[in-house]
C-alpha cells in the first residue's frame, strides 16, 4: 500500500485534491492506523472541499493540537499562491476542527 500512499502523496503536492483522496483512502483501508497517512488524507478533504469529513479525521490524530496551529498559518500560504479560495477552506476548517478540540 506505499504506492498508493506515495501516489496520494504526490498528487496532493501538485493540487490534484480529487486523485489525492482517491489514493489515500485507499491506502488508509489497509493501514487505518497510520497517521502520516491520516494526516495527509484529511488535508487532501479539506483542499478538496469537504472540511467536515478532513476534519473529522486531523481530530483523531494524536497531534491536532498542532494541526489546528497548521491550520491557522495555512490561510497566508494559500493567499501567497493567489488561491484565496484554499485560504477560505484552512479558515473554515481551522474553526470546525477548534470547535471539536479547544485549545487548552
Amino acid at each position: 500500500m506505499w504506492a498508493l500512499k506515495r501516489r496520494g502523496l504526490l498528487a496532493l503536492d501538485d493540487a490534484d485534491f480529487a486523485t489525492a483522496v482517491m489514493a489515500l483512502e485507499r491506502a488508509l483501508r489497509a493501514t487505518p492506523a497510520d497517521q502520516s497517512l491520516r494526516k495527509a488524507l484529511g488535508y487532501a478533504y479539506i483542499w478538496n472541499g469537504r472540511a467536515p469529513d478532513g476534519v473529522a479525521l486531523l481530530a483523531t490524530l494524536d497531534r491536532s493540537a498542532e494541526v489546528r496551529a497548521e491550520l491557522d498559518v495555512w490561510p497566508y500560504a494559500w493567499n501567497e499562491r493567489g488561491r484565496d479560495d484554499l485560504a477560505e477552506r484552512a479558515r473554515q476548517a481551522a474553526s470546525l476542527l477548534q470547535a471539536l478540540r479547544p485549545p487548552p
